[in-house]
């Protein structure tokens, strides 16, 4: 009789257990969506000793890049003074143009890259540039600037620079800049390291002044 009533009991038991479930109300898509909402937002646990994502090698470089990169313009120099600034400041910064101090006074463009150690070193890279098929070029041999390579000249700032740009891909850092007459005040703007003391190079340089200058003003350095 005993044994009859737990079988009875636990009938009734499992049968209520089931009913339960079967009345219990089906998730609906925005139940779902929403839970898996909030969980989106939940940090992520993480075991003791696992690492975090850190920033890539390439975007830690180019922020202390943009953080040591300073810029600056000396200036105003005649043709001479420009000239012979020019040829101790090349070697000290990263980037370097010509800017008129007045753009009405711009007769034209040229593309050039400066002296070379000797003539034989212009020579052998005029023809490398010959050979990559760049054949408007000419090397300077005396005057101002010996040695340099001069690569074209145009009537307009654009033409100056498409040129430059496709000599540089092709891997000769060119440079374009305007000409101007030998009387038309002139600017050297710089790109230059956190190492670099504008002050002293103004006095080097004999620079009236120099200002500070945004960077986007001048070329990216070469990589």
């Amino acid at each position: 009789m005993l044994a009859r009533a737990l079988i009875v009991l636990l009938a009734v038991a499992n049968l209520g257990v089931a009913l339960w479930w079967a009345l219990q109300p089906t998730p609906s898509a925005h139940s779902v969506a929403a839970t898996a909402e909030a969980d989106a937002g939940v940090p992520r646990l993480r075991l003791l000793g696992e690492p975090t994502p850190a920033p890539s090698a390439t975007a830690h470089a180019a922020r202390q890049e943009a953080q040591a990169a300073r810029c600056f313009a000396f200036g105003p120099f005649d043709a001479a003074a420009y000239a012979s600034a020019r040829a101790h400041l090349q070697p000290l910064v990263e980037a370097l143009q010509l800017r008129a101090d007045d753009p009405a006074a711009v007769r034209g463009w040229r593309v050039w890259l400066p002296s070379q150690p000797d003539h034989a070193a212009a020579n052998a890279l005029a023809a490398r540039i010959a050979a990559a098929g760049f054949k408007d070029l000419f090397v300077m041999p005396d005057g101002g600037e010996p040695n340099a390579i001069a690569l074209g000249r145009f009537g307009s700032e654009g033409p100056a620079r498409q040129r430059a740009q496709a000599l540089q891909a092709a891997g000769f850092p060119a440079q374009p800049e305007p000409l101007l007459p030998a009387a038309a005040p002139r600017w050297l703007d710089v790109r230059v390291g956190s190492s670099f003391d504008a002050d002293a190079q103004r006095l080097a340089v004999s620079a009236p002044q120099a200002q500070p200058l945004d960077c986007t003003r001048l070329p990216a350095p070469a990589r």
